[in-house]
């Protein structure tokens, strides 16, 4: 079950498997895109990893799922994200060696960067539709991230946030020793990468729950 809660971080949905304990279930952390934030929980439902949980009562995880205030980024917001984390996670003891942070577009940013000021926190990540973040040392600390596993996925015809994006954000992080699993989607536009990426038969939730700290 996804339900809403506020905070004094942020505002977020909180799915929980059906019976099960939340005790030591993983956590996925999901950062939705700009045309979702504001203070209306439903709008974070409408896509990708929420909207897929409306329906499901049988996820192999918890996920986490904050919303963005509006005429803000989620790079304005990394430390209310990481405290936001630190609370869920001391209210319901998930497992400590399984946490996971994806987001798209906006999202995917926000998952980029945030994972860069915590790289030891997160087991795994995976940016979606990405636009390098707009703080101008970013690329100076992308190396902080070498050790971190990373898929990033992007749609090869996304017209709103272009691929090169992922490309030069995988390319940095190459020259510093880091490996990044890359997806280019064929043909997927920006809304159809988000619809392919969170799918549950794409891959991308195995991919993130087979690793640990």
């Amino acid at each position: 079950m996804q339900q809403g809660y506020t905070s004094r971080f942020l505002n977020y949905l909180l799915y929980l498997p059906a019976d099960q304990p939340a005790e030591n279930l993983p956590l996925i952390v999901f950062l939705h895109g700009s045309g979702e934030r504001g203070s209306d929980l439903s709008l974070v439902k409408r896509y990708a990893l929420p909207a897929l949980l409306e329906s499901r009562l049988d996820f192999p995880a918890a996920v986490l799922s904050p919303q963005c205030p509006l005429e803000t980024r989620w790079t304005d917001h990394a430390a209310a994200v990481l405290a936001l984390i630190d609370a869920v996670r001391q209210t319901h003891h998930f497992d400590p060696t399984r946490l996971y942070l994806t987001g798209f577009s906006m999202g995917g940013q926000g998952t980029w960067y945030i994972a860069s000021r915590a790289p030891r926190l997160f087991a795994a990540i995976a940016p979606v539709a990405a636009r390098i973040p707009p703080d101008p040392h970013f690329l100076t600390h992308i190396c902080d991230l070498k050790d971190v596993p990373i898929w990033a996925i992007h749609g090869n015809a996304d017209e709103v946030v272009p691929c090169e994006n992922t490309r030069n954000l995988a390319t940095a992080l190459e020259t510093c020793g880091g490996k990044v699993k890359m997806s280019l989607l064929e043909g997927a536009d920006h809304v159809q990468t988000a619809i392919k990426a969170f799918a549950l038969n794409f891959g991308l939730y195995e991919w993130l729950l087979a690793h640990r700290l």
